[in-house]
């Protein structure tokens, strides 16, 4: 089976290891040129069958691209990628594909839990807080927020500044510590039922 692995940047060695102990080829697709990938992301050149890196604008010629790989299924490597990744599937394995419609509740866990819960599914309560325009005073008077809760930035990247807070005093310092998140998804556990 050959996999293609979109912008793998999060645990990329763990993914490389992984397949590698598989039977399974895979090919790593960058959407973005090698150069212009900082080098805590580059992805040391062992990993993965192949590397392949291309514009953006290439997108419309991925199909032509890819085929000498014949794809057999398509993963997304992050999730600010997932639009990305969504596209390139219902080009290259449309019956394995994601609407793309909807990537955006892959990529906003914010969004998701909220469509959850609209869906009548468990989801975990969340609460977005602005540090530039909430104040914690008020915003305790005004959501259920119980202890212990994680605090995580919006659109963070895996699990960098994720905190488990255990007061209100904890999420005031952390809420300080990350005012250059701007916003920031405050989390309750565990699971809320509908």
């Amino acid at each position: 089976m050959n996999i293609l692995l979109v912008n793998p940047f999060s645990s990329t060695k763990y993914l490389s290891d992984f397949f590698k102990s598989t039977e399974h080829k895979t090919i790593a697709l960058y959407t973005t040129e090698a150069n212009e990938i900082t080098e805590y992301f580059r992805p040391d050149p062992s990993y993965f069958d192949k590397q392949i890196f291309i514009n953006l604008n290439d997108n419309d010629n991925i199909e032509e691209i890819l085929k000498p790989y014949a794809i057999d299924f398509v993963i997304n490597g992050t999730e600010n990628y997932t639009h990305i990744t969504d596209i390139i599937a219902n080009k290259l394995t449309p019956n394995y594909a994601n609407d793309s419609k909807t990537s955006i509740l892959r990529m906003d866990k914010f969004q998701m839990h909220q469509h959850l819960a609209k869906s009548n599914l468990n989801y975990i309560k969340q609460y977005i807080f602005n540090y530039n325009e909430d104040n914690l005073e008020d915003f305790k008077l005004t959501h259920d927020i119980t202890f212990p809760c994680f605090l995580k930035p919006l659109y963070g990247l895996a699990s960098y500044f994720i905190s488990k807070i255990n007061s209100f005093e904890e999420l005031q310092q952390k809420l300080d510590l990350f005012a250059h998140k701007k916003a920031n998804a405050i989390s309750t556990a565990p699971y809320y039922n509908n």
